[in-house]
């Protein structure tokens, strides 16, 4: 056990670096659970934590709107991760400026700039054939959206909301 302590040492002290070079490739789809698994060995913590096995079990990807570009959808599931080791991994060891870093680079993610994306959200939203649920998770998408990029109104009613 000795030598997963040393390497959740190692891990964290190279996230505490702050650097976006090093977030851009240790938070590539390739590493990410690799980097993830490595701080499940947190020598503070008395029993072994399981955070791969929610993100692979328990969390489940829902589009409300369907996303074409794979490129998007990869960075989706690197904002939630990355906001997943920020807010629970590693809340209590890191410093407001790696936080602020991690916040930048979850920011950065999002799909809202996919104009494609976006009148499809609306077109949805609109269509009395859409569903009460689906229109609920819409609802919850435009919400989850409009308050992480700290959308203008004009933009929001540009697209008819």
């Amino acid at each position: 056990m000795d030598g997963l302590h040393m390497i959740f040492k190692i891990v964290k002290g190279i996230i505490l670096l702050n650097s976006a070079q090093i977030f851009e490739k240790i938070f590539g789809e390739e590493l990410i659970m690799d980097i993830i698994g490595s701080l499940e060995y947190d020598p503070d913590v008395p029993q072994v934590q399981h955070y791969r096995n929610f993100l692979k079990e328990h969390v489940v990807f829902k589009e409300a709107v369907p996303i074409k570009n794979p490129m998007v959808i990869s960075k989706i599931h690197q904002a939630y991760r990355v906001g997943y080791l920020k807010d629970v991994v590693l809340a209590r060891v890191l410093d407001e400026a790696t936080v602020a870093s991690l916040n930048s680079m979850i920011h950065s993610n999002n799909a809202i700039d996919d104009s494609t994306f976006i009148q499809e959200l609306f077109a949805r939203l609109r269509s009395p054939t859409t569903s009460a649920e689906s229109k609920k998770n819409l609802v919850s998408l435009d919400l989850g959206i409009w308050s992480r990029r700290g959308f203008r109104v004009a933009t929001v009613i540009a697209f008819g909301l």
